[in-house]
């Protein structure tokens, strides 16, 4: 490394620290997935929620395609990092946000930080080994100063050894999925599926990946049993797991591949009833979907695959077969002619928000108050875990 890169990367730790100092502490979110893709997921939003609530955000994507060097200001107050890791340890980081597979980046950063640790999923999603996720995991239940949990079935298995762990489930800003009738930008893919709607054909839809967890199958029956319905499926395949799928060559089944997701609110104006067909069990126990609450807040009911954090719901319909799942998908687009019901769905999305997740760590973890996460006091709970 050359003096000025060096010289280049004291400035910018400099930078970081004094921006740090200016807001209410700094936030680091250790290697999970890159800023810059399609598929917007949970690290993303709670990044953007602690910016918005005056905190200042390392995002580390030294994992990741995203072109950076050292830290980058992709949005106010979020910092991209890609660099040596001992960098992290001369910036003052006061809270780290962990997930299974990142929580030894615990230990790059400096001893007084807080820790979270936030349970996600089933540990074979990951495509890490089974032995370095347990060790991960129990040493992350034993040192963090909060555990989070994304669904209630998972908050069950770890309050066996966390009792006062804190269920967090996914999120939605709302406001970002009511267009209020602004027309959505030109997208010459969307020609043939416009070319295909005939008198009131409605329209399934689905904004997420693909992959070995997407029930394929039973789209795809559910697709011939529903011939008068268009579906348009939108994002990136993560594996080959349907690459080659006959549902996608089913002439009323439009793909579209990854959108930019600015973009997909108004791609779901045209939805009439969202989908979220997913078969793996491990998975839909522990499963919080964001594209529920996404579908919701755009005022669109949904029909999945049954899973516990669906019970309950308003506006989302449970079918495990292909016959009973376009039964659903018949019976929720005529609930969407009621104004009523459209409006039941966006309040209940409005009500959970990334905003008062965030909220609701600090208050757990500060409950005296959000002075003492200022880089200037000393953390409540001071530990080395290593």
């Amino acid at each position: 490394m050359s003096f000025s890169t060096k010289q280049a990367l004291v400035e910018q730790v400099a930078w970081v620290s004094r921006r740090a100092q200016e807001r209410r502490g700094l936030v680091y979110f250790p290697p999970s997935i890159g800023w810059h893709i399609a598929s917007i997921q949970r690290p993303h939003h709670l990044a953007r929620a602690f910016a918005t609530l005056g905190f200042a955000v390392v995002f580390d994507c030294s994992n990741a395609h995203d072109p950076v060097f050292g830290f980058f200001e992709v949005e106010p107050d979020i910092f991209l990092f890609k660099a040596p890791r001992e960098l992290l340890a001369e910036i003052p980081v006061t809270l780290v946000w962990c997930f299974v597979y990142n929580v030894p980046f615990r230990l790059y950063v400096t001893p007084s930080a807080s820790m979270v640790y936030d349970v996600i999923d089933a540990f074979h999603v990951f495509p890490y080994g089974r032995s370095f996720l347990e060790t991960n995991h129990r040493w992350a239940l034993q040192w963090a100063d909060l555990v989070t949990c994304v669904s209630k079935e998972l908050l069950k298995d770890v309050q066996v050894s966390r009792p006062d762990a804190l269920y967090l489930p996914n999120a939605v800003k709302a406001w970002r999925f009511d267009t209020h009738g602004v027309p959505m930008p030109e997208d010459p893919s969307l020609a043939p599926f416009f070319h295909a709607a005939h008198g009131d054909s409605p329209v399934a839809g689905y904004c997420g990946s693909f992959a070995q967890w997407f029930d394929f199958d039973l789209l795809y029956q559910v697709a011939q049993l529903l011939p008068r319905w268009r579906f348009l499926l939108i994002g990136p395949h993560l594996d080959k797991a349907g690459h080659s799928h006959p549902l996608f060559a089913e002439p009323h089944v439009f793909y579209l591949g990854p959108r930019p997701y600015p973009s997909l609110p108004f791609y779901m104006q045209h939805y009439t009833v969202g989908v979220n067909p997913f078969r793996d069990k491990d998975i839909l126990r522990g499963l919080s979907p964001l594209k529920l609450y996404e579908n919701l807040a755009a005022g669109k009911p949904v029909v999945v695959t049954p899973f516990p954090e669906a019970q309950g719901v308003p506006g989302v319909f449970a079918a495990e077969t292909a016959s009973s799942f376009a039964s659903a998908l018949e019976h929720a687009a005529q609930l969407t002619n009621d104004p009523s019901f459209v409006a039941q769905l966006r309040s209940f999305a409005q009500k959970h928000s990334w905003l008062d997740r965030v909220q609701t760590v600090l208050e757990k973890l500060f409950p005296k108050g959000l002075a003492t996460f200022s880089p200037r006091f000393e953390n409540q709970k001071k530990k080395n875990p290593s």
